[in-house]
């Protein structure tokens, strides 16, 4: 009778335990870039429509109009400035969401996620409008933790 009791047990630990590695294996590939403080590279936008969602990786609803961004390279929760140095404009963004994620050709993101090999941040509408033009699409930026 014991038997019958530990094997359901051994099969939930097996799961666990190969949830526990998946968990550890993102976290590994996403995580050794949080501690950066400042990145250069190009940003993108993003939006409801595009995001395929209305939430975001930090629990917060997104929102167009909300001055916020999606990053792999900063922490959840930081206060980041995002320079365009074509024209001197700035914004600052909170980071609430995690991205942007290198995809196939097909657009498709690649599987495990990982961050995009170019794009350093993924602005809202919002955040992006105050920097520059969206019709230009992606923009090279500067960016900085400032908390």
């Amino acid at each position: 009778m014991s038997n019958l009791k530990a094997e359901p047990t051994t099969h939930l630990m097996k799961k666990l335990i190969f949830i526990a590695l998946c968990l550890l294996t993102l976290g590994s590939t996403l995580g050794q870039h949080y501690n950066v403080q400042s990145k250069n590279g190009y940003a993108s936008y993003y939006s409801v429509r595009t995001n395929g969602g209305t939430t975001t990786a930090s629990g917060t609803p997104l929102s167009d109009n909300a001055l916020t961004a999606a990053s792999c390279h900063y922490p959840l929760g930081s206060m980041v400035r995002v320079v365009n140095p074509k024209n001197g404009k700035s914004v600052v963004v909170k980071i609430t969401d995690r991205g942007p994620f290198a995809a196939s050709t097909s657009g498709v993101a690649l599987r495990p996620l990982r961050p995009h090999p170019k794009r350093v941040i993924d602005l809202t509408l919002a955040a992006a409008r105050r920097i520059y033009s969206l019709e230009i699409g992606v923009i090279e930026v500067k960016t900085y933790k400032i908390k």
